[in-house]
């Protein structure tokens, strides 16, 4: 049996829809294509996230207002289990946006986490929850509202590209060298996700600004490295944002994303913006290195706890051989 074939199985309806939609191409409304999304919707890990969900679309319960304040209200914490998670991890899994819960968790996201003084989403300065919501949005089918153009410009405008040459303000968002998003240095992850959302957002929302923004991106990550980062940190490490500023790469195989994209997802977004395979071959490398004997890759890492298993580290693993070799297809390597 092949990787394809393997993938095919009916017994993982999440990975058989998209294998036959992005792998294969095969079009919405074909038999296949349908039996298969029927069958996710209602099959772990998407049938234990929607089994959560309230009538109002989020995934809030008091008990988390209680335990932690403004943060379990807006759908943060607890971390994986809180309705932004649920969003992130949905746009993952490709559920399609006509599904009326996918709808209803949209309006909901607007309505509890957008905030209208900033333009941005989230009640503190998180430049990865600002990107991977407007990228869940845009999944969803939200391109056409105000607030998701009005924090993608946000993000445009402050997102930082350089490696602790350049002095940040002292005023919000920047907050000086102590700021944690964009205070000591760019950081990682907000740049990883930065460039993911960028695969979602539609043609209309590139300005000038945000072309030059998507430029530095790119070069940002091809030149620095995806699976290693290639600079001297020029900040101090007594500074409080330290230690929560992630400034490494993490290589392990995730499944699902959460704050953290794996190399994998970096390397695949990077060639659905047009970098050339070339230009990015230590990635690559890598990440193919990482298949077993049966050409399939092992599930690394999970985000602990969630709604829904997504496969047992260790173990071979059809997400995330999917995602390889749907890499290896924007390669051109397939």
């Amino acid at each position: 049996m092949n990787e394809i074939e393997w993938l095919l199985e009916e017994v993982d309806p999440m990975v058989r829809y998209n294998t036959l939609t992005r792998l294969l191409e095969t079009p919405r409304g074909t038999p296949d294509v349908e039996e298969a999304l029927e069958k996710m919707v209602h099959s772990p890990p998407i049938s234990n996230i929607f089994r959560k969900q309230n009538r109002d679309g989020g995934f809030l319960k008091e008990s988390q207002v209680t335990r932690y304040g403004r943060w379990g209200r807006f759908g943060y914490l607890p971390k994986y289990k809180a309705t932004i998670w649920q969003a992130h991890f949905l746009a993952q899994a490709g559920v399609p946006a006509d599904d009326p819960r996918i709808q209803a968790l949209g309006e909901y996201v607007l309505k509890t986490t957008y905030q209208k003084e900033s333009g941005k989403f989230g009640i503190d300065v998180m430049a990865c929850l600002n990107s991977y919501l407007i990228y869940a949005l845009c999944k969803f089918g939200f391109t056409g509202r105000p607030e998701i153009k009005k924090a993608f410009d946000f993000q445009v405008h402050y997102q930082r590209f350089d490696d602790g040459e350049w002095d940040p303000p002292e005023e919000w968002p920047y907050n000086g060298k102590e700021g944690h998003c964009w205070g000591p240095l760019s950081c990682y992850v907000g740049v990883t996700h930065f460039v993911r959302m960028l695969t979602a957002v539609p043609d209309s929302f590139m300005t000038g600004e945000a072309l030059a923004a998507r430029k530095r991106a790119i070069t940002f990550l091809v030149n620095h490295g995806v699976i290693r980062r290639k600079w001297q940190m020029k900040f101090r490490k007594s500074l409080p944002c330290y230690r929560g500023h992630r400034t490494e790469p993490d290589l392990r195989l995730w499944a699902p994303m959460t704050f953290i994209m794996d190399p994998l997802e970096v390397t695949s977004n990077l060639l659905e913006l047009g970098v050339q395979a070339s230009d990015i071959e230590e990635s690559l490398a890598y990440i193919v290195s990482k298949r077993n004997q049966n050409n399939r890759w092992v599930l690394e890492k999970a985000p602990n706890p969630m709604y829904g298993c997504w496969g047992k580290i260790g173990e071979e693993n059809k997400w995330v051989t999917f995602r390889g070799l749907n890499m290896l297809k924007l390669a051109h390597r397939l």
